[in-house]
C-alpha cells in the first residue's frame, strides 16, 4: 500500500504503483491539522463529516500537539457513535505486506 505525499498522483505514480503491485491509498477526510491547528477544529472536521469506511488523514510531525490532543477525543466520540476503528488492511480486506 502506498500513500503518495500530498495525495499527488499522476500517470507515472499510478503506473509505478501498478508495476510494483501496490495499491494507492488516499483519504476521505482531511482533518486539516496542517492549516486549522486548533484541536477543536481538528475534532469538528472529523466528527462533522465522518461516515462508515472513511480513511482519516492526520499528521504527526513535531508541531502537531493539537492533533495529539484531538485524537483521543475523536476516538472516544467515534466509539460512542458506534464506529469501529480498524487498520487499513482490515478496512480494504487486503494484506498490508507481501
Amino acid at each position: 500500500m502506498f500513500r503518495p505525499p500530498y495525495g499527488a498522483t499522476n500517470n507515472f505514480v499510478i503506473s509505478t504503483a501498478q508495476e510494483n503491485n501496490m495499491k494507492i491509498i488516499l483519504w476521505s477526510i482531511d482533518t486539516l491539522d496542517w492549516s486549522q491547528k486548533e484541536s477543536t477544529h481538528i475534532k469538528e472536521n472529523v466528527l462533522n463529516n465522518v461516515r462508515s469506511g472513511d480513511i482519516i488523514l492526520m499528521h504527526s510531525d513535531e508541531d502537531k500537539t493539537e492533533t495529539e490532543m484531538a485524537l483521543p477525543l475523536i476516538i472516544e466520540e467515534l466509539k460512542n457513535n458506534g464506529f469501529q476503528i480498524v487498520t487499513l488492511d482490515i478496512l480494504i480486506n487486503e494484506s498490508a505486506y507481501r
